[in-house]
């Protein structure tokens, strides 16, 4: 009766939400984390299993543990999620999985920050986002960073690069 569902409840594989419910579950180091009411996890999979397991979410949390959720579990999956919507094109949509991988999703939240705010947020914002990302890539990654055009540009206006 194991099925592959494109959606269920309003939700399809691929979109970013929040749960409704602390979540807790073993990491890859096998230690056990405990995930906050309003944790951001992306719905990987869903499926309809049989007998009181109902519809099943295979879901990652937070980028740190992978969880199932099904009807079995005491709670009715579909009420242990709530959508998380987007307006970053002008119309109001579910946020996926597509969306965190755009960089321009990052750049527009910053442009936007900085007009909601009449600050100049943009630039720090950007920075600040630079800085996470850099400290998730690896040794060769960074090393290889110098070698893109743009980055040989920029630092050679700014006189680190000096011909």
């Amino acid at each position: 009766m194991n099925a592959e569902l494109q959606e269920a409840f309003g939700f399809k594989a691929g979109d970013v939400v929040q749960v409704l419910v602390e979540t807790s579950g073993l990491d890859v180091d096998n230690d056990e984390l405990t995930f906050p009411v309003g944790a951001l996890v992306f719905i990987d999979r869903i499926k309809r299993l049989g007998d009181r397991q109902g519809v099943a979410f295979t879901i990652a949390i937070e980028g740190k543990i992978v969880n199932v959720f099904d009807d079995g579990d005491g709670l009715p999956t579909k009420t242990s999620f709530e959508q998380i919507t987007t307006a970053k094109d002008h119309t109001e949509r579910p946020f996926t999985l597509s969306d965190v991988r755009d960089v321009d999703t990052y750049t527009h939240a910053a442009f936007v920050h900085r007009e909601e705010s009449k600050g100049d947020h943009e630039v720090g914002d950007l920075q600040d986002l630079l800085r996470e990302a850099w400290g998730l890539m690896t040794d060769e990654q960074k090393i290889d960073f110098i070698f893109i055009d743009e980055a040989k540009a920029i630092l050679s206006a700014a006189g680190t690069l000096k011909d």
